[in-house]
């Protein structure tokens, strides 16, 4: 397990003041961290007793070099060649403030993404197929310090050593194909789902609908389709208006006079909208015997 970069001070911050002023802890800084400060302008590399005194957080800062060792697989595209890098770089807190404040316990992580990017970028621009120039020009990029500052981290004093891959060129390339396979594989997928949903939510739209996409997709079949639109059942009409039950239920809880009156507003109402050729024939027929003329009506 890596050792962390960073431990929190535990116990009383002047007794691990003192102990640090008394020799403890060489190796240490010893770092104050407030929201107040601002870490990446610090000069002093250990904390006074008036940083503690004041400081929300304490912690020790390791300072000595770590060493870091690991394998980076590395494409040659002009080559069309793998190759295994073994890489060994050394790191080391060259602002422990700002290690301190960014709660850097393990910046391994962000020490090999930095290099992968400085190795893949180096061998890009080499233009060289050779072995041993690409490794002179690599290991050059990892021997001088590059410094972190967004970390207060500092690696180089790196070497590097190219080992060929031992996968067979005609294997990788069938694992190159196979990648692309895959991903055209997932890209048909998600075209085919979309064109169902799609495809799906039209058919629930209806027949008018589906009508309307022959129609933007084939404009010269109007006929044909002004013939499908014409065999497409009406939707289904309203039920019964309700007052057209409610006027028979009104008319069979009246009284006989109340239904006498009835029939004479109704016939004077035809004769009204019939003129005098409908009253004369209203008038012939009986039906406005006991109903006032048309000017006393009311």
């Amino acid at each position: 397990m890596t050792t962390p970069l960073i431990e929190p001070v535990t116990g009383p911050l002047t007794l691990a003041y003192f102990a640090h002023k008394l020799g403890r802890h060489r190796d240490r800084a010893l770092v104050a961290v407030t929201s107040s400060q601002a870490p990446a302008h610090s000069t002093r590399r250990s904390a006074s007793l008036a940083d503690l005194v004041q400081a929300e957080e304490a912690y020790w800062v390791r300072l000595t070099k770590q060493g870091e060792s690991f394998t980076l697989p590395v494409w040659d595209g002009a080559a069309r060649r793998l190759w295994q890098a073994q890489i060994t770089v050394s790191w080391w807190a060259d602002n422990p403030h700002l290690v301190a404040a960014r709660h850097l316990f393990d910046c391994v992580p962000l020490v090999r993404r930095e290099i992968e990017t400085l190795v893949h970028a180096t061998l890009t621009n080499a233009h060289t197929a050779d072995r041993e120039t690409l490794e002179e020009k690599l290991t050059a990029s990892l021997r001088t310090p590059v410094h972190l500052q967004d970390i207060g981290i500092t690696y180089g004093h790196g070497t590097l050593l190219l080992i060929e891959d031992a996968v067979p060129e005609e294997r990788r390339a069938q694992l190159h194909d196979a990648q692309w396979e895959v991903a055209v594989t997932e890209q048909n997928h998600q075209v085919q789902h979309a064109r169902l949903t799609f495809y799906r939510d039209l058919v629930e739209q209806g027949p008018t609908a589906l009508l309307a996409f022959w129609l933007m997709h084939r404009p010269d079949d109007v006929p044909r389709i002004i013939e499908a639109v014409q065999k497409i059942a009406p939707p289904p009409t309203a039920g019964p208006d309700p007052d057209e039950q409610h006027l028979p239920a009104l008319y069979e809880g009246m009284t006989g006079f109340e239904r006498q009156q009835v029939r004479k507003y109704t016939a004077l109402g035809l004769a009204r909208a019939g003129g005098e050729p409908g009253r004369a024939l209203i008038e012939e027929l009986g039906l406005l015997d006991g109903v006032p003329h048309q000017k006393d009506a009311p």
